[in-house]
Order: structure tokens, then C-alpha cells, then sequence
């Protein structure tokens, strides 16, 4: 058990409530959800989940903490639509989400207004597009779904005091 100090532990839960609020916020009237089991009621939805963290060089006092996130964005199953309709919609939207994002460094929202604690400012440098727009497969329940997958990296610096 660690003693009392200020180092938060709840960083995670924050970005994710964060990023959750972003794109329901993004797009309108859609889903969201951290549970990469997820299957949305309403279309389209969201999965997102942190993905990899990438150790850095940090002095004893400061950890810097470099999370990637991934973030699908699913019109639905592969059956669904009809001519092109997933397809449309997917190129109109994505630039939009691009743009969401790209704008809104410091994870902030309507919800969340104020600066993300503990992200390092200009931090969230990378929000790309990691899979093409179109069909692909979400391995962890094994359905062929429409959408596209973006990642995005931010850092945590968290101070943790030397307790020796």
C-alpha cells in the first residue's frame, strides 16, 4: 500500500472520462464507451481505450507518462447501409472528428472545460487516423464493422515525492 501523497491516481479515469465526453460532444447524438467489448445501442458509437504506454526518461521526482489512446468510431456492422451510405458518411465525417480533436489539445469540452491535470501542455501532438476509412475487423468481439480507428498520444507528468 502506498502512503498518502499527492501523486493522482485517477489520471486514467479522468483522460478517459474525458475523451468519452469529446466524442459524444463530437458527434452528436452518438455512443460511447470504454469497454472494448462495447456494442453500441445507438449509431453510430465509440470505443475508446487506452492502448500502450510508453516509458520515458524522467527525473526522481517527476514521472513522465506517454499514453496512447485508441479511439474507433463505428457507423455499424458491415451489413448495415446501403449504396454508399456508411461509405458518405464516414468521408464527410471524419474530417470533422479530425478537426474536433486536432483542435482541442488539452483534452477540453463542453463537460470538461478547463485544462486536463497533469497533461503536459501541447502534449497531445499526434491525433492520426491509424486504419483506413471503410470495413474492418474489431477483434475483441469478432464483428466486421464499418468505421475507421484514430489514436491519439498524450503525456502525464506526475509528481511523486521521494519517501526514503
Amino acid at each position: 500500500m502506498f502512503p498518502e501523497t499527492d501523486m493522482p491516481n485517477d489520471y486514467l479515469t479522468d483522460m478517459k472520462n474525458r475523451l468519452l465526453a469529446m466524442c459524444l460532444e463530437c458527434i452528436p447524438n452518438s455512443d460511447a464507451s470504454a469497454d472494448p467489448l462495447f456494442v453500441g445501442t445507438t449509431i453510430p458509437y465509440w470505443v475508446v481505450t487506452v492502448d500502450d504506454y510508453e516509458p520515458t526518461e524522467d527525473s526522481e521526482e517527476i514521472s513522465i507518462r506517454p499514453y496512447i489512446w485508441t479511439i474507433q468510431y463505428i457507423l455499424g456492422p458491415i451489413t448495415a447501409g446501403y449504396d454508399h451510405e456508411l461509405s458518405d458518411r464516414l468521408y464527410a465525417e471524419e474530417p470533422k472528428i479530425l478537426n474536433y480533436f486536432m483542435s482541442r489539445r488539452d483534452l477540453q469540452s463542453a463537460k470538461y472545460p478547463r485544462s486536463c491535470d497533469h497533461l503536459q501542455p501541447g502534449t497531445v501532438t499526434q491525433f492520426n487516423r491509424s486504419a483506413g476509412l471503410g470495413a474492418y475487423n474489431r477483434t475483441a468481439i469478432n464483428q466486421m464493422v464499418y468505421g475507421t480507428v484514430f489514436q491519439l498520444r498524450a503525456t502525464i507528468a506526475v509528481n511523486i515525492p521521494l519517501l526514503y
